[in-house]
């Protein structure tokens, strides 16, 4: 077999791994975009939830906070009770 005969037959997997390193290389560049998208967005949603929580007419007991997902204050408080002594 000549050199060039090698080349030839190994052509085809060594342009496989160059395409696998590139692709690999693209889903590296964008998960990190993701990754920067996703810390603005919560940010962002952070800084709403805040508002809805400011706001004095809906606050973190009102009806938009919990349709929101979050849960909404109850202002219940539940005693402890003394744990029984077994006799």
């Amino acid at each position: 077999m000549t050199v060039e005969q090698f080349k030839a037959a190994t052509a085809p997997s060594i342009a496989a791994r160059a395409q696998n390193t590139q692709l690999r290389n693209q889903l590296t560049a964008a998960l990190n975009a993701r990754a920067n998208a996703d810390a603005a967005s919560s940010a962002a949603v952070l800084r709403f939830v805040n508002g809805v929580k400011g706001d004095p007419d809906e606050g973190d007991n009102g009806q938009l906070y919990e349709a929101m997902g979050y849960i909404r204050k109850s202002g219940l408080k539940r005693s402890r009770k003394a744990p029984a002594i077994a006799v």
